[in-house]
């Protein structure tokens, strides 16, 4: 892959197709994915392996952007049920210096709130995520150092983010499977500096968040 900027999202076992972007570019748009029937007119079907679930192989092709696109300088990847509203040439334009841009969550600042709203809501297994966060507290991770959305990431494909998407794909594949319980913990042991995307859970600058995912009630 040599194209200069990529924009990709991750969909596998039938749960989303992506939305039509609200902008025309000549930037490649991929569909990671199992299923070529996911692929649209915008978004291209990259095939990729399953690993293990459909869920945990989103996961994998989210995180490891260099893996999946090594010869492309910049990444713009996005959740399933986002909707882009400025051309990739406005996001990385955003990046600046950085090498990552993440959405800063709306609502809480502190992966242990958020870990306790994922067991509340059971989104994960609660002992796992409990495991997780008290080996967190053992390392020193503090309280209220931040939290992020991780459905729009901006990367730059550097030695900085192969080594934090390593880290990161990591503590995911040995913990739990939802990534913002561990997104800010890895800047934080490798001291990456991430900047704030702004905007909230539906809305922002640069994107639409549908509530519901397509293939949710199937």
């Amino acid at each position: 892959m040599t194209s200069n900027t990529v924009v990709y999202t991750a969909i596998f076992g039938d749960y989303d197709t992506p939305y039509s972007p609200l902008y025309t570019s000549s930037t490649p748009h991929f569909c990671v994915t199992e299923d070529r029937s996911t692929a649209t007119n915008e978004y291209m079907a990259l095939i990729m392996p399953v690993q293990s679930t459909p869920r945990l192989s989103s996961r994998y092709y989210k995180i490891n952007s260099n893996l999946v696109f090594p010869g492309t300088e910049f990444t713009v990847w996005h959740g399933g049920n986002v909707q882009l509203t400025q051309p990739p040439e406005v996001l990385i334009d955003f990046l600046g210096d950085a090498d990552i841009a993440v959405l800063r969550h709306s609502q809480r600042r502190c992966i242990y709130d958020e870990a306790d709203v994922c067991i509340q809501w059971g989104k994960g297994d609660p002992s796992t995520i409990r495991k997780q966060m008290d080996r967190y507290r053992s390392l020193g991770y503090p309280r209220n150092n931040g939290l992020h959305m991780a459905f729009l990431i901006i990367r730059r494909n550097c030695d900085n983010i192969t080594t934090l998407n390593r880290a990161w794909w990591n503590e995911v594949s040995k913990g739990s499977v939802r990534d913002q319980l561990s997104f800010d913990y890895v800047c934080w042991e490798l001291g990456i500096e991430v900047k704030d995307i702004p905007g909230d859970i539906y809305s922002g600058k640069f994107y639409k968040r549908h509530a519901i995912h397509k293939g949710e009630g199937k």
